[in-house]
């Protein structure tokens, strides 16, 4: 029977994964046991399937403990973190659903709601003379029917957050497709926002609101529940309307993220932008 030499390296190598797998209860087909029962885990030994199972060792070894009639503290809840102002909307993201729901949530709120409504509802509640002369004077300031073009992009962006809430996670691809879409417009509402406040303080400052209806008319100070163009985010000054543009830039810069990395934007983690290999 012949020899087999073993260098230093080769027993030091022997003996330290005799003693890894020994200190970790390790079987030849990778599960763990431990006081008789199983570990069994999925893809490498890394930090995290390590800590779980720690986790599950401890839990079998508390378990015993209070059986024996020992007081074992009970595991302190994970604090719960403090969200920015900002992060509202895009944190906690589980399901398709999550994010429609969400998304929609930042357009039914009242401050991009209103401006959607009130080119809509405004020849009802204004009459139809006063709102088309409202909307040309908006129009020959800055050139563009920005009324309507808001109106488009919050159609759209309505309308994609329904695909995503239809498709679920039976069309991943196409999902991402519309996360994108949702980026690019929130991006574009946001330029029409400011170009709006713009285009109203031009004209509030050259009189041409006041000299075609007058500083107390419903359509510049509103009606009941009918807000006035007076009253719309992009009429208000610093903080209110920064509040409103930063939320959809914030918003609309992490599905990019999300998008460009290729990743279920229904799984984002904002804390931990992993990529896929």
């Amino acid at each position: 029977m012949g020899r087999i030499r073993l260098t230093e390296s080769d027993l030091k190598r022997i003996i330290n994964e005799s003693v890894r797998r020994a200190l970790n209860e390790m079987n030849e087909d990778g599960t763990f046991i431990h006081k008789g029962q199983v570990f069994k885990y999925k893809g490498d030994w890394d930090a995290a399937t390590k800590k779980r199972y720690l986790a599950w060792k401890k839990a079998i070894d508390d378990a015993e403990a209070r059986e024996r009639g020992e007081e074992v503290p009970e595991p302190e809840k994970p604090k719960r973190k403090k969200r920015r102002p900002n992060e509202e909307v895009i944190d906690d993201q589980a399901s398709p659903k999550a994010l429609a729901a969400n998304v929609k949530k930042l357009l039914y709120d009242k401050a991009l709601a209103s401006v959607k409504g009130f080119k809509d509802n405004g020849e009802r509640q204004f009459g139809p003379k006063a709102l088309a002369v409202l909307v040309n004077l908006f129009k020959k300031e800055a050139g563009e029917d920005l009324f309507v073009k808001f109106n488009m992009i919050y159609t759209g962006i309505t309308a994609a957050a329904d695909e995503i809430e239809t498709w679920g996670r039976r069309n991943e691809h196409a999902v991402y497709e519309r996360a994108r879409k949702i980026s690019m417009w929130l991006k574009d509402m946001d330029e029409i926002l400011e170009k709006m406040g713009a285009t109203y303080r031009k004209l509030m400052a050259s009189g041409k609101i006041a000299n075609a209806f007058g500083n107390n008319a419903n359509i510049i100070i509103g009606n009941g529940h009918s807000l006035g163009v007076s009253s719309l985010i992009f009429a208000k000054a610093g903080a209110q309307l920064s509040k409103v543009t930063g939320n959809l830039l914030f918003i609309a810069n992490k599905l990019e993220e999300i998008a460009n990395n290729g990743r279920d934007p229904m799984d984002y983690d904002p804390n931990n932008l992993r990529r896929r290999g």
